[in-house]
């Protein structure tokens, strides 16, 4: 499940920033194994042990997914290995997740969810031309949520009326769903349900924490030319994003791929090194497919031909926030645990509407 913090800060230029804790907070490796594995289950109303039909279980962040049937029974095959994140989604019950592991060695999981009912008064949010509180709040929401780039001014939330707006004893704003948010993308080509974990707009800070979890379905294209257009968007989408930038750490590349990492709020060269520990206790982790890195102090980085001038180069930065400052990075391009890192400047402001399946990354 994903995740994120957005704030501005002033270094050499103005960085809008977010806090990431949404898009894949249990999200591991995404590698490809060589060989299917089935994953299948039921889905039971935890109170009375009736089946739930056409409850939608999918893996986290990706295309890969189906709906129970009469039995409440599920199946489906992924080529996908290391750990994901199992989710199973139903109108009127909390969301459920449960973390799993596709060991090569396995060719089937087996799973038994039990849901309980969700408290939410599906009937609590009234939307109208007259309702200005909740309308100022949706529209917070969305910068700070969807986006406000070019990508969102394509992007909709198609139910809108199922979220509900508080404020904490913090005077934040917090928002919740009543049921999955659809979302449609026009401009990459994706209606993504989303579930809606937390959402939290500090008011002191032009800054947002989120988490929560994502399945994508491929939009049918009404012309010929919305293939061609999808893939030179989904292209845009990931060249310079966050992503992009940790597949490039992690495989060594980041030069080739026209990232520089700097100093903060200059232009001189840093470098992020991989963590090798010296002692048995400084074992972070023994998973196969990730990489270690400590940065102990804010770093900025840079992305662009570097012919460019400096000045005309994006600008992102990176915090670290584990109290050590280790973050690990899986080989398609993910963090390990999302809260490790702060993302501020241009990655700041790559939001839902940038959001592409892991396939992709993959690919």
């Amino acid at each position: 499940m994903p995740s994120f913090l957005k704030k501005n800060i002033i270094a050499c230029v103005v960085l809008p920033a977010v806090l990431l804790f949404v898009a894949f907070p249990f999200v591991s490796v995404i590698g490809q194994s060589s060989k299917s594995i089935t994953i299948q289950g039921r889905v039971l109303d935890k109170e009375n042990g009736s089946p739930l039909v056409s409850a939608h279980v999918y893996i986290s962040q990706t295309k890969v997914g189906t709906a129970t049937d009469r039995n409440g029974e599920f199946s489906f095959t992924t080529k996908m290995s290391g750990e994901k994140t199992l989710v199973v989604s139903f109108l009127g019950f909390k969301t459920n997740a449960k973390l799993i592991d596709l060991d090569e060695e396995n060719t089937s999981l087996t799973f038994v969810f039990e849901m309980e009912p969700n408290q939410f008064d599906l009937d609590q949010v009234n939307v109208s031309t007259s309702n200005k509180e909740w309308l100022n709040n949706f529209g917070k929401f969305r910068r700070y949520f969807i986006g406000d780039d070019a990508l969102a001014q394509q992007t909709s939330i198609e139910n809108p009326w199922s979220i509900s707006f508080e404020t904490d004893k913090n005077d934040n704003l917090v928002a919740t769903a009543s049921q999955p948010l659809i979302v449609k993308n026009d401009a990459l080509g994706y209606e993504i349900e989303i579930d809606l974990v937390n959402f939290t707009l500090f008011k002191n800070e032009d800054a947002s924490a989120y988490t929560y979890y994502s399945s994508f379905t491929e939009m049918p294209p009404e012309k010929n030319s919305d293939i061609n257009s999808w893939n030179t968007n989904r292209e845009r989408a990931y060249r310079g994003s966050f992503e992009h930038f940790l597949i490039s750490l992690y495989n060594d590349n980041l030069r080739v791929n026209d990232f520089e990492v700097v100093y903060l709020g200059s232009f001189d060269p840093f470098t992020i090194n991989e963590f090798i520990k010296t002692t048995p206790e400084e074992n972070i982790t023994n998973e196969q497919g990730v990489k270690v890195y400590r940065l102990e102090d804010p770093v900025d980085v840079l992305y662009g031909d570097k012919n460019n001038n400096f000045h005309q180069r994006e600008r992102s930065r990176i915090t670290p926030l584990t109290e050590v400052g280790v973050f690990i990075v899986t080989e398609d391009g993910k963090l390990k645990n999302p809260k490790s890192l702060r993302l501020d400047g241009v990655w700041a402001s790559h939001l839902i509407a940038n959001l592409l399946p892991i396939e992709y990354y993959k690919n």
